[in-house]
């Protein structure tokens, strides 16, 4: 830590952005939620926590902001493993649990929103009540003066993209927020050492280390150990080796489900897991080839007889008889991640052998 500084936010702000009383009972307005400036809701509101994370998740090409509410006094605790040696033990398959997940108290609030040529489609704000996360999505009118609650079915529709494209965008239903943000991955996606060790510009013009100023603020229950960070994948100035980006973005936008307990427990694609370990490299796919005859899991040199690979370049529209449920990630993306699939191509190309 630079006890000196700079720190991107000086002091904390006393909170406005607070839950709900009734969490079935959502404010309909983002203007009102306490979260925003209500006389300029693209704008946070003061107490807000601006940060950004090293490996994003893939949004079908959308900008995002991100900003964090801790409730007054409350503090985040962050799992470590020097500290708690028993909370770390190695579990059956050999792999241990992820070390670094930031816990956030109850009461803390994640904002996110979605941006296609510097406008705002959506804001998520997702709410921690005591024994429960929920999440809200708020669909922002074309004025740009406010957004609106969507329905908790949640909402599908054609937007611009900005680049004078349009394409499908979909508002997640209050059940699906649970497919991703489950508590085997530790309910907050982002919130991790590896994510939020990162130098970033903030508002405030001054630029510094995102850990340092959640320190400087005294928003962590104590001073962290740093961990590897993940390589954001994005940048084409990233000098990461490319083994460290294709596992970088596999933890980010696939171990949500692929890690030991999830969904899909069978695949490990936490960053800390060798490849050795993911169960995947000239393992047999079990749902599928895709129409690959031959095709594995990971196919050590040929991304076009990869799964992995394929399963990201179906479409959802289903052509050729590919199905919908083919389709990685399998929720809310109608969009090819061409970056991603390059970068995981690439690797895949590189590896000729499985350990």
């Amino acid at each position: 830590m630079t006890d000196g500084g700079p720190f991107g936010v000086p002091t904390r702000v006393r909170q406005t952005c607070v839950l709900p009383a009734v969490y079935d009972q959502p404010i309909t307005k983002l203007s009102a939620t306490g979260c925003v400036n209500p006389t300029n809701p693209t704008q946070p509101a003061p107490s807000m926590i601006p940060y950004e994370v090293n490996s994003p998740l893939w949004s079908d090409g959308a900008a995002k902001q991100r900003f964090m509410a801790i409730p007054d006094g409350a503090v985040i605790t962050v799992k470590d493993c020097t500290r708690d040696p028993s909370e770390c033990k190695p579990l059956p398959d050999g792999t241990t649990p992820p070390e670094g997940h930031w816990f956030l108290p109850v009461g803390s609030v994640l904002m996110k929103s979605f941006l296609f040529g510097g406008k705002f489609l959506e804001t998520r704000l997702f709410m921690h009540y005591d024994g429960m996360w929920i999440g809200y999505s708020y669909q922002w009118n074309a004025q740009q003066t406010d957004a609106t609650i969507v329905d908790e079915s949640g909402l599908t529709t054609t937007i611009s993209n900005g680049d004078g494209g349009t394409q499908s965008w979909y508002f997640p239903s209050r059940n699906d927020c649970f497919q991703c943000h489950n508590s085997v991955f530790g309910d907050s996606l982002g919130t991790e050492t590896r994510q939020l060790d990162r130098t970033i510009t903030y508002p405030s013009g001054v630029t510094a280390n995102q850990i340092d100023t959640f320190e400087h603020l005294g928003m962590l229950d104590e001073r962290i150990p740093r961990l590897a960070p993940l390589a954001d994948y994005t940048a084409t100035t990233s000098t990461a080796s490319l083994d460290t980006k294709a596992r970088s973005y596999l933890h980010a936008n696939c171990a949500i489900c692929h890690l030991p307990g999830g969904s899909y427990d069978s695949i490990d694609f936490r960053y800390g897991t060798s490849l050795a370990m993911m169960d995947v490299c000239n393992v047999a796919p079990d749902k599928g080839d895709v129409g690959v005859t031959g095709a594995k899991r990971f196919y050590p040199g040929s991304p076009q007889k990869s799964v992995m690979i394929l399963r990201m370049q179906a479409l959802r529209t289903a052509p050729a008889g590919i199905n919908d449920d083919v389709r990685m990630p399998f929720l809310a993306t109608s969009v090819l991640d061409e970056n991603g699939i390059g970068i995981l191509s690439q690797w895949i190309t590189a590896t000729k052998t499985c350990p």
